[in-house]
């Protein structure tokens, strides 16, 4: 038997945010290898912005897969299932591009050699994008279906 109300109607959608960050955050890196091997693979042929680009938009798209996760609602109707989903995606190339566009050039010394700032403002511009266009949508369905 499931409680209706209390705690449980705040504690499930702090959850499914949580949830989507964190499959936001491991997704976009993916998406960011998976760009990167794919210009890898086909011996970059094309100018490099096109390149950058790629890889952006696979940061993003990883992004915006897994904040949708975490927020995913196939009881609406499939046109409204489809729109949400494209909307989260664009959101995480969107973020993704504003964090690289954005974000800090700096380089840092390590001992693992030169490490640039932005490719990682890159990556949680590209989540936070994602976690908020989903979050607030999920809010919107989880309380307008309640009670």
């Amino acid at each position: 038997m499931m409680l209706e109300g209390g705690i449980y109607s705040y504690a499930i959608p702090v959850a499914r945010m949580i949830a989507g960050i964190f499959i936001g955050t491991i997704l976009s890196f993916g998406g960011g290898v998976l760009g990167w091997t794919f210009s890898a693979l086909i011996g970059f042929p094309w100018s490099s912005e096109v390149h950058l680009s790629i890889y952006l938009v696979g940061i993003g798209l990883g992004a915006g897969i897994g904040a949708y996760t975490g927020w995913i609602n196939l009881g609406l109707r499939w046109y409204l299932v489809i729109a949400t989903v494209l909307l989260v995606l664009a959101a995480g190339v969107a973020g993704s591009l504003l964090g690289y566009t954005y974000g800090l050039d700096v380089v840092e010394e390590s001992y693992l050699g030169p490490r640039d700032t932005r490719v990682n403002v890159t990556h949680y511009g590209a989540i936070i994008c994602a976690s908020l266009v989903a979050t607030a949508q999920g809010l919107y369905y989880h309380f307008r279906t309640r009670g």
